[in-house]
């Protein structure tokens, strides 16, 4: 196998001045761009640092005014819901609001009976559970309608005849 030979060429060195003068002013403009974008950056940084200082002088205002309405609150509720004196001056006490019925009553007579004497109620009390219906008087179903036992069927169930 033979092998060949390649030949490369080399650019002169007035090529590589060329070339190397052309990527320094590349590096020059790059340079300067990066160098605008630096000092746009350094502006919106301080403007966004003042606004987070007014923002953090607004927070604590809030805060100051919230802790002021929670107090107010507080005291309204302490004024509304307080204790208050429920003192009666003596010579209120004779007049009972309440207990006109036992002041007006004779002591010596007994207390009337109820109607059903031995405390059970007069009427029985109703069980709760679902109702019957009473078909025997029912005339308006017809035998299509009402299943062998003589009942009306459920809602959405068919009769079986």
């Amino acid at each position: 196998m033979s092998r060949r030979k390649t030949t490369t060429t080399r650019p002169t060195p007035e090529q590589e001045i060329a070339t190397l003068r052309a990527q320094l002013a590349s590096l020059a403009r790059d340079n300067e761009s990066l160098a605008a974008d630096n000092a746009r950056l350094a502006a919106e940084a301080a403007e966004s640092s003042a606004a987070a200082a007014e923002m953090s002088a607004r927070v604590g205002e809030l805060e100051s005014k919230i802790t002021r309405l929670v107090e107010m609150i507080k005291l309204a509720n302490l004024r509304f819901f307080a204790p208050r004196s429920e003192a009666v001056p003596d010579d209120q006490m004779c007049l009972s609001l309440f207990n006109d019925a036992e002041a007006w009553a004779d002591a010596g007579e007994p207390e009337p009976e109820l109607a059903g004497g031995d405390g059970s109620p007069t009427k029985p009390r109703r069980r709760g559970g679902r109702r019957r219906i009473d078909t025997s008087s029912s005339s308006a179903w017809s035998s299509s309608t009402t299943s062998r036992t003589g009942r009306a069927p459920r809602a959405g169930r068919r009769c079986r005849t």
